[in-house]
């Protein structure tokens, strides 16, 4: 959200359907986000708490974008099922993923990849290109600990394309 707020995207909290009725409808792009436990029943946010129908678009497939998701093997089904509930029920749509080359947990992302197809998904997996700095100044004070391999290179990427069709 700090990201989005920065380079002056509108954000605000997926909220109750009285909530963004009362406050009018939302600006086309909103970045919005929300702590939500996938392998838990307790808080499970999906489509509908999303109200993206009150926007009244022709195009109603779902967008999202995710990173450092990719954690345990045992949780994937349930990571599947989540990202699939995100999407528009008919029209479907797509997850973007972005997560390290090296896996943070060996055999994550094929049981992700499992679970996806399994629920009616499809995958693909695209390494990313190491970025350029395109003018602008990098040092390392603009990185986290994350960011950068042992050997202290940029870490390499990959985008993780998850679509599903819809009913």
């Amino acid at each position: 959200m700090a990201s989005a707020a920065i380079n002056n995207l509108a954000t605000a909290p997926i909220s109750s359907e009285q909530e963004v009725v009362a406050g009018g409808t939302p600006p086309l792009i909103t970045a919005r986000s929300s702590i939500d436990d996938w392998t838990s029943t307790d808080k499970n946010i999906s489509y509908e708490d999303l109200q993206l129908d009150a926007l009244d678009y022709d195009n109603k497939q779902t967008l999202i974008l995710a990173s450092d998701i990719l954690y345990e093997p045992s949780s994937m089904d349930s990571l599947a099922t989540k990202l699939r509930n995100l999407l528009h029920p008919t029209d479907g749509g797509y997850v973007l993923i972005m997560d390290p080359e090296k896996e943070r947990t060996s055999g994550c992302r094929s049981a992700l990849v499992e679970s996806v197809k399994e629920i009616g998904g499809q995958v693909a997996i695209v390494p990313m290109p190491q970025p350029k700095n395109n003018g602008m100044a990098m040092n390392k004070s603009m990185l986290v600990e994350s960011d950068v391999d042992i050997d202290g290179n940029l870490a390499k990427t990959v985008l993780i394309v998850v679509q599903f069709n819809g009913a």
